[in-house]
């Protein structure tokens, strides 16, 4: 295997090195029956097929196990799931062993100039959408046919060329992707990507001026990336970076699932907006939104408390300013606080609600202020009877 590919991609070199389709070579190794692509084998979701691999073709376990996303547990999760969605993770949403999801990018000239051409584990993450080596931007499907990346597709017969691999032809029309027209990558992307690829490949990052750990900083940078590719709060969101929508997330009727679904084009343009909010800061970002009236419930609807906590340093900053929470005195603070609106009353009775607005407290606090002031004999006067607390007394 070659250092940095991908598990899938060293899979179908060894079937063709033997003459074999992936199939065959998956019914050699597993069992006849067993579609080895069913899965995405990139996670590692086949129970003991790196380690009947690693036997048969005489490599190391490790080697192999590197070649997975599974690598990268601790940094980008505490744990890849097996199957269903994760973070940062490129979806190949497969109908057996087809294929209808973009999950798989290459560069045109990364395979053109490979000794053996092989697909990187890092194309397969959702921030990665450019070379830097090259400077363009990757592809996530055939620029002819515009059918998803699927190498294990390809069949020995007699269209396929000598020498030829399911990795350099589209499974679909035969196109060879390293003559696919490429884009342009300017340096702000290459940078941009830079920063998170660094962040992955030394487990930590400066943020905020401190450093934070690589698997922290992928989940706040997760929930700001679904923040930038949610439709419901766009405009005020990339107003505030100064920036204007872009179509794919201002169209977007509904949430159609996760950001990892959107094409490399789209992405490139979610990176470039949170390479811009970093520089900024994401503190002063924050700052901008509660002027606009944000709520943190707004900053943190993507996250759940159990299975995608907010990162602490992301929710301090959202706590900070957005955090609207009313407060609730002490029986001590509410005393001091009764008698001092009773003097402020002439002595003669306190207001609840004024009590309530002294202290920072919801109004609907109201009827505690009313049993306090009840116990301590102060009396106390609502203006309208739908108010809670008490009447004159």
């Amino acid at each position: 295997m070659i250092a940095g590919e991908a598990f899938s991609s060293w899979f179908i070199r060894l079937a063709d090195a033997h003459g074999m389709s992936v199939q065959q070579l998956g019914f050699w190794l597993m069992g006849r029956g067993r579609q080895v692509f069913a899965e995405d084998v990139d996670r590692g979701a086949w129970e003991h097929l790196l380690d009947t691999v690693a036997v048969a073709a005489g490599q190391p376990l490790g080697t192999l196990a590197a070649g997975t996303l599974r690598s990268y547990e601790g940094v980008l999760w505490g744990e890849l799931p097996r199957q269903g969605t994760a973070r940062w993770v490129l979806p190949i949403i497969k109908r057996c062993t087809l294929r209808d999801g973009y999950g798989v990018q290459y560069c045109p000239l990364c395979l053109a100039t490979d000794e053996a051409p092989h697909l990187r584990l890092v194309w397969r993450l959702a921030f990665t959408v450019a070379c830097p080596e090259h400077g363009c931007l990757l592809l996530d499907r055939c620029d002819r046919c515009n059918s998803p990346v699927a190498p294990h597709r390809w069949r020995t017969g007699a269209l396929r060329e000598l020498g030829s691999s399911g990795i350099v032809r589209c499974q679909a029309c035969g196109a060879d992707r390293r003559r696919s027209r490429i884009g342009g990558a300017g340096p702000p992307l290459i940078a941009a990507q830079a920063r998170l690829t660094d962040a992955l490949q030394k487990g930590h990052t400066a943020l905020e001026g401190q450093s934070v750990h690589g698997l922290s900083f992928f989940a706040g940078a997760a929930m700001i990336w679904s923040l930038l590719d949610d439709p419901r709060d766009a405009l005020a969101v990339w107003d505030e970076l100064e920036l204007d929508v872009p179509t794919f997330v201002q169209s977007t009727a509904e949430r159609y699932g996760s950001f990892e679904r959107r094409s490399v084009f789209e992405r490139a343009q979610l990176l470039e907006a949170f390479e811009r909010l970093l520089c900024r800061g994401v503190d002063d970002f924050i700052r901008g939104l509660s002027l606009r009236g944000f709520s943190s419930r707004s900053l943190l609807r993507f996250s759940t408390s159990v299975r995608a906590p907010a990162p602490f340093w992301y929710w301090s900053i959202v706590r900070d300013h957005l955090d609207r929470t009313m407060y609730t005195a002490s029986d001590g603070e509410l005393d001091e606080a009764i008698r001092h609106q009773l003097r402020i009353d002439g002595g003669c009775f306190a207001r609840a609600s004024e009590v309530c607005r002294l202290l920072g407290m919801a109004t609907s606090s109201s009827a505690r202020v009313g049993r306090r002031m009840r116990e301590l004999g102060v009396p106390c006067y609502r203006a309208s009877p739908q108010d809670t607390g008490c009447t004159l007394g």
